[in-house]
């Protein structure tokens, strides 16, 4: 049994993770803040994860208040005094994954640089949770790159930075640490189910999930409701006796692989990756789907559009919409805010993620790379079956 100090346990990776590493047997001590006036241990003993709720109850999810933004995650001396012979390993999962803001940078770089700090002076191995995409506009990524190619937000340019900090932190303190980078992560390949449904490839769909509301809103009026449901529509959009939506839309993106991996797979992977020790004391894993694997730009998006009943939309190499007026012009310009941000992810051309050091480095725990469950209709119905059902990680009004 490992005692590991982590951080983010109430985020997409850290919450997986959590459960993934009690579910081997180990203890977790877990590095939280207050918020909204909620102390730590409260928001673990209601936290949405039976799980996490139970462990912290028995013991085995230790809470321990503190705060990343600060010199040593905020903790005094008396309590990284007692870490020192309480915690086996350091495991760094908070993370800001916003595209944009000032934030991102001291959650991102800041926060990696005070956990660094602290498996220092406690003198433990620290892993970092990090993203496949420090290297941005690269098309072809091994693990040992991170001078390739430009990032592309200040989302991956804070987790460049952070790495970029961990190994020069690594050739100075000699301390081990091992970064894992995640690829896209999607909801669990079992029911779909994560931790906040409106990120990532989610995030680009509740969009759509939020013109559909609109869209059923405007069929309380009588008047919009008979052009809606007419041949030639409201200003283009209608939507038939089966709650079929046609917009006259037009999304560009590429037909190359996309970096899509479900939650339980990824948390796996990094659980097996933890039990290894690099003869360097430094590693880096691509935790990443293969591109021959993973599912395509445009098969992701008319799939998962026609599960959420739209039709009528030009997916693939296409010009943007002609012509748009009155409310679809209003529509699709919501849209465009959103294709705007998620932009270099789906119109991006080929994107390979070398994961040779994750391979070597499972064969010498005699265990094999396993590839992610393949993407069909099936598992995106299964993912957004999840999301609708709790609103997109919107709250209900």
């Amino acid at each position: 049994m490992a005692r590991i100090l982590l951080t983010g346990i109430t985020g997409v990776i850290g919450g997986a993770l959590a459960e993934e590493l009690l579910a081997r047997g180990n203890k977790i001590i877990a590095l939280g803040r207050s918020k909204d006036g909620v102390p730590f241990l409260e928001r673990l003993l209601h936290d949405q994860s039976e799980i996490i709720r139970e462990a912290s109850k028995s013991g085995m999810i230790v809470p321990l208040e503190g705060d990343m933004r600060k010199e040593y995650c905020g903790l005094s001396n008396k309590i990284i005094a007692d870490l020192q012979t309480k915690v086996d390993a350091g495991f760094n999962c908070a993370a800001d994954i916003h595209f944009f803001g000032p934030d991102v940078y001291n959650t991102n770089v800041e926060g990696t640089v005070n956990f660094l700090e602290l498996a220092e002076i406690i003198g433990k191995p620290a892993h970092l949770a990090s993203t496949a995409y420090v290297c941005g506009t690269a098309a072809t990524f091994w693990e040992l790159d991170l001078e390739e190619g430009e990032p592309r937000n200040d989302y991956e340019r804070s987790k460049r930075d952070g790495e970029k900090y961990a190994l020069a932190f690594w050739r100075k303190t000699q301390l081990p640490v091992s970064i894992y980078r995640m690829p896209i992560v999607v909801g669990s390949s079992e029911d779909g189910a994560i931790r906040n449904p409106s990120t990532g490839y989610l995030g680009f769909f509740l969009a759509f999930h939020v013109t559909r509301k609109n869209t059923e809103k405007m069929l309380l009026d009588p008047e919009k409701a008979k052009h809606l449901r007419s041949s030639e529509g409201l200003d283009g959009i209608k939507i038939n006796e089966a709650g079929i939506i046609t917009l006259p839309f037009s999304i560009q993106c590429s037909t190359y692989p996309l970096n899509l991996a479900p939650i339980d797979w990824v948390v796996t992977m990094m659980a097996d990756l933890f039990e290894y020790k690099s003869p360097t004391g430094i590693a880096t894993f691509n935790i990443t789907n293969p591109a021959y694997n993973a599912p395509r730009v445009d098969d992701v998006i008319n799939m998962s559009l026609e599960i959420m009943g739209f039709d009528g939309i030009r997916v693939g190499n296409v010009g943007p919409p002609e012509n748009l007026t009155g409310i679809a012009k209003i529509f699709f310009r919501q849209l465009k805010r959103v294709l705007t941000v998620f932009r270099p992810y789906i119109e991006k051309g080929t994107e390979v993620f070398v994961s040779e050091q994750a391979k070597q480095a499972l064969v010498s725990l005699g265990k094999t790379w396993v590839d992610p469950p393949p993407f069909d209709e099936n598992t995106f119905r299964i993912l957004l079956q999840y999301a609708e059902e709790h609103n997109f990680g919107q709250e209900k009004k």
